[in-house]
């Protein structure tokens, strides 16, 4: 994190927030094999594909949340100080 105290605060806030949608990306392309292994293994205990399908959904959800929940943190603590987004505000104070 050496390199991030020569960044301005934006510039940091920003590349945190992109190093949080990689590991984003990350997780959800690892997740895919993971929960269609977990539904797998979940065939070889019941007959109903309808609860493979949801096991195999919830794992895939279960494994990227924490990763969502990051990457919209850090999204919105970028896009709030460069106040750009949802947070936007005119400069001059007019409302557009």
């Amino acid at each position: 994190m050496a390199t991030l105290k020569a960044m301005s605060e934006e510039a940091e806030l920003e590349h945190k927030s992109e190093i949080a949608d990689a590991q984003l990306a990350v997780a959800e392309e690892l997740a895919w094999p993971i929960s269609i292994l977990s539904g797998a293994m979940a065939r070889q205990f019941t007959d109903s594909w309808l609860i493979v399908i949801a096991i195999a959904l919830a794992i895939f959800f279960f494994v990227i949340y924490p990763y969502r929940k990051r990457a919209d943190q850090r999204e919105d603590e970028y896009f709030k100080f460069a106040r750009i987004g949802k947070y936007y505000r005119p400069l001059d104070g007019s409302e557009k």
